[in-house]
């Protein structure tokens, strides 16, 4: 399993460069079917290689800046939501592009027609991928060690990313590092909450001998908790393989 999230990235970038191909393959059908033959003054090979380039271009960096690429990453929803904002935007700059070029208005049904055929390959493809992905990398178990309070909250924030991280046991310090360490043996991802320091280093120490992946979530300054989604990102961090006197 720790072997394959090592080809994590080159999935994602796979399944983001055959979309975006497809896109593009679209986006010339539109061109070369319709749109070419209704310029003033037509273009050469080259020029047509340039417009179909720009809008792959446009639509790329577009769903970069919306963060379209990340599936896997982000939420299901959010993906698609970034794919299809991305592709709405590119193809209105496309049609201006369009009507500059051929100095008046365009005929838009074609660009529509592309559109639709457009949202429905992204909502297929998301989906499939997505399904792919999950079955490739399922969440990850958990075990929960915590200090202090059961932390619902942190649970509960956890559980609304069922794709990537489940929490199937909770285990408090108070309970003895040796109960601790058995409960450790039988997942392969381990948060640690509120941990007082010398059980923490006792366990990270184990974890990294055992080559388990280890979480740390701790508050950002006293009386303060925050839950949103970026102080989680900031407050979640696990440990990567380093030795625990530097982590």
């Amino acid at each position: 399993m720790r072997r394959r999230y090592r080809y994590k990235k080159l999935l994602v970038f796979f399944e983001s460069t055959l979309l975006l191909l497809i896109e593009t393959l679209l986006s010339a059908w539109a061109w070369y079917g319709h749109y070419m033959h209704h310029i003033k003054l037509s273009f050469y090979h080259r020029g047509n290689y340039a417009v179909s380039g720009s809008y792959t271009l446009i639509l790329f960096l577009i769903t970069k800046l919306y963060d379209g690429f990340k599936l896997g990453y982000l939420r299901l929803m959010d993906v698609l939501y970034s794919q299809i904002l991305a592709l709405l935007c590119s193809n209105v700059l496309m049609y201006i592009q369009l009507c500059i070029i051929s100095r008046d208005y365009m005929n838009p049904m074609r660009l529509v027609e592309m559109t639709f055929v457009e949202l429905a390959v992204i909502v297929a493809w998301v989906l499939l991928w997505s399904w792919i992905y999950t079955r490739i990398y399922p969440s990850r178990q958990m075990l929960l060690i915590y200090g202090g309070r059961p932390p619902k909250n942190l649970v509960e924030k956890l559980h609304s990313r069922k794709d990537k991280y489940c929490v199937y046991e909770m285990v408090p310090a108070v309970k003895g590092l040796r109960a601790v360490l058995e409960g450790i043996d039988r997942y392969e991802n381990v948060v640690l909450c509120e941990m007082p320091p010398e059980v923490q280093s006792r366990i990270v120490e184990y974890c990294f001998q055992h080559s388990i992946r280890s979480y740390f979530y701790y508050f950002l300054f006293s009386g303060v908790v925050c839950f949103t989604d970026i102080c989680l990102w900031v407050d979640f961090r696990h440990t990567e393989s380093k030795e625990p006197s530097k982590l």
